[in-house]
């Protein structure tokens, strides 16, 4: 395996951090990987900034990061690094599932996000989704991230004029930089999520205003919409179909009597 750097970024002393820092720890002893990897944490306010100068100073060949209020599986690790044995592989990600101790209204809210016609392609982000495959950004985010080093510097790291949507940015630059993007499935971590109603519509806005500033920039942002290909026509369809029916018998049946 290459050598790898894991970047933590938080706000403050959490036992969400605690339990994220013990569960990486965990995750590096899997299967016998190294245990004397490179941990690198910071509490700069400014994400994109404190990522940009911990990778500066990171002695690994690949830059891991994690969210501070994530849990990685024990197979997280090695799940994360096997896809860069292709050389041409530069950014490697997983999903990131909800924590069993998630509340009734974060449970709805990862029900929504997990859903392909409510997030499309991001949907795999929330969900173990398919197999290994070459992906673009829309299928991976940051809190669950692997960056080959030099291609990171060659991409010129985290913008910090594109906050949210920050990684996305710097993924697209990357894959225009000829390398590969790779989705695991199995890379796993647990997170947390926003409740219904208002923090949910809170965090879908301020990453959709993100996603609207890389349109109006040109950096990407619409390449999440999937495909039409005719099995997701036949199960659009096949939706419309099942709602129509049950709405109209519903309908009928309170007319009815």
């Amino acid at each position: 395996m290459p050598s790898y750097s894991i970047i933590v970024i938080f706000k403050e002393e959490t036992l969400d951090l605690q339990h994220c820092l013990f569960s990486v720890s965990r995750a590096a002893r899997f299967r016998d990987q190294d245990p004397d990897y490179e941990l690198l944490t910071s509490d700069k306010p400014n994400k994109s900034l404190a990522r940009n100068d911990l990778c500066q100073i990171a002695k690994g060949d690949i830059l891991v990061f994690l969210d501070s209020d994530a849990e990685a599986s024990d197979s997280w690790l090695h799940e994360l690094l096997k896809p860069f044995q292709d050389p041409l592989v530069g950014v490697v990600g997983g999903c990131h599932l909800m924590k069993q101790t998630a509340s009734k209204r974060e449970e709805m809210a990862d029900k929504i996000l997990a859903f392909p016609l409510a997030t499309w392609k991001s949907a795999s982000r929330y969900k173990v989704a398919g197999k290994i495959r070459e992906v673009d950004e829309s299928e991976l985010t940051s809190c669950n991230l692997a960056i080959r080093k030099d291609a990171f510097l060659k991409a010129g790291g985290f913008p910090l004029d594109f906050i949210p949507c920050e990684e996305n940015v710097l993924m697209n630059r990357i894959q225009a930089l000829g390398y590969k993007m790779v989705y695991n499935p199995l890379a796993i971590v647990f997170h947390n999520r926003d409740e219904l109603f208002r923090p949910h519509m809170k965090k879908i806005f301020f990453y959709a205003e993100g996603r609207g500033r890389m349109i109006r920039h040109n950096q990407g942002g619409i390449k999440f919409f999937p495909r039409p290909s005719s099995e997701f026509l036949l199960f659009g369809a096949g939706l419309i179909a099942h709602y129509t029916a049950y709405v109209s018998g519903l309908i009928w049946g309170m007319i009815k009597g």
